[in-house]
């Protein structure tokens, strides 16, 4: 009996690790393949036969990451802790959060890479990353020429390096990374995105005929997109040339049997020309385009801006655009409805248009957008709540939210939005400084305030967010002495940013060192500040 006992344990732990390998490696067929919803059925399969898969744990990120989701951030934090002697799955961490663009976990991910590997070539590659997209260039340009010497011959990393220098205020590092680039234009896998970084550093700087030359090489090549050749049109106009009515004429004649090309175009034609130029090609295309769902969509667009909304309103209302696109048609008719003084018929339309977007959060997230570009704020404010209320894991919902209410000056929902989002996660520094500003702003709850705003700065010292709002708790503390320590300690490059400047200057001025505060003082009176840092800020203008 203990034989037969022994046996059918072996036999069904085998069993368990035989299918979860089948699983994983059909997972991965999947995967290749690009049929995400059969990766994913596998997937869930094998966490069910064995929650501890690390294989199958690196797999859920991978999919995750590539479908943009920030929850791919929480599986290869699993990874890691499932695997921690694996430097990779700490690599794979930071190329996920820079993915999503979560710069605080991607940090804190290198930061936690062993010491032994923080002088191999691939964590200075990393590290340069986090660097740039923290908007670090000396940084980002010292950790990739480190990275650079380790292996001189690396394409990659030249490109890298010749991109962060292009970024650089100084004109000799500038043309370092110019000439650099213009050396690469010659590589086979990496030339044409060096001719792309040396055609859009020629339009920042306003160099169009230079920039008209490398978009003529770019369109020459055979990998050269539709859009590419919608950019050169763009710079054929700009420079005035002859060429560009007849590469349009050539655009629009091989666009006609393609509806992704003649949406590429049409939106050119909307932003260059105008929204009833457009609308007219549009509606030259065959009967087979004009039917694509996509061109549907955007002769919506032009109707949009040509404000024809009679002829928006009987549109939508032929149109079949199927389930997937029927809260966006509701939408439509929502926005035909109101700008025709419909008032009632739009408020009943845009509820069934967030009702079937609630569906599915990619929905939810386009109503967004486009509330926002319409202008329609309460509406966009409802739309994210639902997101937050329905799909507590779709982080950009708050973040949006955040941004929206910051944009509209509405402290009091700050507060309300901030303090939930702080109970959800309050290990977190950055909401911590961000709870605390507003409720210093606003003279609320001072003794919690203060204390998240000091959590917050002892997280990061060198933070200019923190610096400056545990500077203001403490002048907010009857404490200017401690207040203006703590603010000498900011690096003078942040007092560009205009909030930091605000707070810069406030402590300063109360402190007496008129001079230092008059400059920075000047600066945040000229931004887009919250209500209560505007009056804190003149206050302090008016007394210096």
């Amino acid at each position: 009996m203990a034989a037969v006992a022994a046996f059918g344990w072996i036999g069904r732990k085998a069993w368990k690790h035989y299918t979860e390998r089948n699983l994983i490696a059909q997972a991965q067929k999947d995967f290749a393949n690009k049929d995400l919803k059969g990766a994913d059925l596998c997937l869930r399969r094998v966490m069910q036969i064995n929650p501890m898969s690390v294989q199958g744990s690196r797999m859920i990120a991978n999919l995750l990451d590539a479908e943009d989701s920030p929850a791919s951030i929480s599986w290869r934090i699993r990874v890691v802790k499932l695997e921690p002697d694996n430097v990779t799955n700490r690599y794979a961490w930071v190329d996920t959060a820079l993915h999503v663009k979560n710069l605080p976990s991607a940090s804190e991910a290198l930061a936690s890479v062993p010491v032994a590997y923080k002088s191999s070539e691939d964590y200075h590659k990393l590290a340069s990353a986090v660097a740039w997209s923290s908007g670090r260039l000396e940084e980002a340009q010292k950790e990739c020429a480190t990275a650079l010497q380790m292996d001189p011959t690396n394409c990659s990393i030249q490109l890298n390096l010749a991109t962060i220098q292009l970024a650089f205020t100084n004109t000799a590092i500038n043309e370092l990374g110019r000439a650099a680039l213009n050396k690469l234009t010659t590589d086979p896998t990496l030339g044409m995105l060096a001719l792309h970084h040396l055609q859009a550093d020629a339009v920042e700087h306003k160099h169009y005929e230079k920039a008209l030359g490398y978009s003529s090489r770019i369109v020459s090549r055979p990998e050269a997109t539709y859009g590419d050749r919608v950019e050169h049109l763009q710079l054929l106009r700009t420079t005035k040339s002859a060429d560009a009515d007849a590469w349009l004429a050539n655009l629009e004649k091989t666009a006609q049997f393609e509806p992704a090309n003649a949406y590429a175009l049409a939106r050119w034609m909307i932003l260059a020309q105008s929204p009833g130029y457009a609308y007219q090609w549009l509606c030259t295309l065959p009967p087979n385009t004009q039917t694509n769902l996509a061109i549907e969509l955007i002769k919506t667009d032009c109707q949009i801006g040509m404000k024809d909304w009679n002829g928006l309103l009987a549109a939508v209302n032929s149109q079949d655009w199927g389930a997937q696109k029927s809260f966006y048609r509701q939408a439509l008719i929502a926005l035909a409805q109101r700008s025709l003084g419909q008032d009632a018929q739009s408020q009943a339309s845009w509820q069934r248009a967030l009702h079937l977007a609630s569906e599915e959060p990619q929905n939810l997230a386009l109503l967004s957008q486009v509330t926002a570009m319409w202008g329609w704020f309460p509406e966009r404010v409802q739309t994210l709540q639902e997101v937050m209320d329905r799909y507590p894991d779709q982080t950009w919902a708050p973040q949006q939210l955040t941004a929206q209410l910051y944009s509209q000056g509405n402290t009091q929902a700050l507060v309300d939005l901030l303090t939930k989002m702080q109970s959800a996660n309050p290990a977190d520094p950055r909401l911590k400084n961000n709870l605390a500003n507003v409720l210093l702003l606003r003279r609320s709850d001072l003794e919690k305030a203060c204390r998240l705003a000091s959590e917050a700065y002892l997280s990061a010292t060198n933070n200019p967010f923190f610096i400056s709002t545990y500077a203001f708790s403490l002048l907010v503390e009857q404490k200017p002495d401690q207040a203006q320590k703590i603010i000498a300690t900011m690096n003078p490059e942040f007092l560009k940013i205009p909030s930091v400047a605000a707070y810069y200057g406030v402590i300063e001025a109360n402190t007496g060192h008129t001079q230092l505060a008059r400059e920075p003082l000047n600066r945040a009176a000229k931004a887009g500040l919250l209500p209560e840092e505007k009056a804190m800020v003149q206050n302090a203008i008016a007394h210096l």
